[in-house]
């Protein structure tokens, strides 16, 4: 979609409609251009639809609609157990306590809070951060803030597939994100752009 491919199964629905500035975006540039009808579709992450932090763009779940992806792909469809179907890497933040600190019953204290509902609400109302806790994303505060849309990121969290993460993925993810970006771009071919990552 960036330099007129076309796509098997889109039939003619092909071209130059992906600009391509949209290899240089970052999350803040991706709501920009959603906010001012300049988009029609972006993969965005949820807290798209609930961040109150970013002045002058509305991207609210009463102006855009949601879709699980990939979507139209059957279940059995997958080449590796939960990979068909729709489904979403699940990314969470992670806390990490020292245990050699002298603080330990604060410590206590700080987990409890931050695995309590009202926190989780919190996080959901004002940083679009969908809830671990079933029973806070389940809720009707829950509704409340994602509106129409709270079925279908229910749906998305059923079917959320753990990342493999380890620490080698925080030293290679620049180096994976300028090659694929440079494929796209064109300024490597696909063969070579891998290859140099091997």
């Amino acid at each position: 979609f960036l330099h007129g491919e076309s796509v098997d199964g889109f039939g003619s629905f092909a071209g130059d409609f992906v600009p391509a500035a949209a290899l240089e975006w970052n999350e803040g540039d991706v709501r920009k251009a959603l906010s001012r009808d300049a988009a029609v579709a972006h993969h965005v992450w949820a807290s798209a639809l609930t961040d109150s932090a970013v002045e002058d763009v509305d991207v609210t779940a009463d102006r855009f609609g949601v879709t699980p992806t990939p979507y139209g792909v059957r279940p059995q469809e997958g080449s590796y157990p939960r990979t068909g179907g729709t489904m979403s890497p699940m990314v969470s933040r992670q806390v990490i306590v020292n245990p050699n600190s002298e603080r330990q019953s604060a410590i206590t204290r700080v987990l409890q809070a931050m695995t309590s509902p009202g926190f989780q609400k919190r996080l959901l109302r004002t940083e679009g951060w969908l809830p671990p806790r079933k029973d806070v994303f389940d809720s009707a505060a829950a509704d409340e803030t994602l509106g129409a849309h709270a079925q279908t990121l229910r749906l998305v969290g059923e079917h959320a597939l753990p990342v493999p993460w380890t620490p080698v993925w925080e030293e290679q993810m620049g180096s994976i994100a300028t090659h694929v970006n440079a494929v796209l771009a064109r300024e490597q071919s696909p063969r070579a752009g891998l290859e140099s990552l091997a």
